[in-house]
């Protein structure tokens, strides 16, 4: 494989990981924790203050290693694979009402 094409697959693995975090903090983590039925509405960092500091700092490092990778092509002359996606991405989580690296 060469730099390029690892590069894509580096990219593609942030974005998977990065979807994965967007979905928890929108509904999965749930699932994870034992709510009581008043608690159903609330938002995560409200029920589990200390849970969400850790999956807020994942997705931030995750940002950062997105950002990076995205230098990469810039700094190589490459286009980004599915451009669309940061855009989409940053849609989502500011929706939920997150702050994102990757945009607003």
């Amino acid at each position: 494989m060469d730099e390029y094409n690892m590069m894509v697959a580096l990219l593609e693995e942030c974005r998977r990981q990065l979807e994965e975090c967007l979905d928890y903090l929108a509904d999965y983590w749930r699932e994870d924790l034992d709510l009581d039925p008043q608690d159903m509405d609330k938002r995560l960092e409200e029920v589990d203050p200390e849970l969400f500091q850790e999956e807020d700092a994942w997705r931030r490092y995750l940002e950062e290693q997105y950002l990076k990778i995205h230098r990469w092509f810039r700094q190589n002359g490459y286009r980004i694979p599915n451009p669309g996606w940061r855009s989409q991405y940053a849609e989502e989580i500011i929706a939920l009402g997150y702050p994102t690296l990757l945009g607003d």
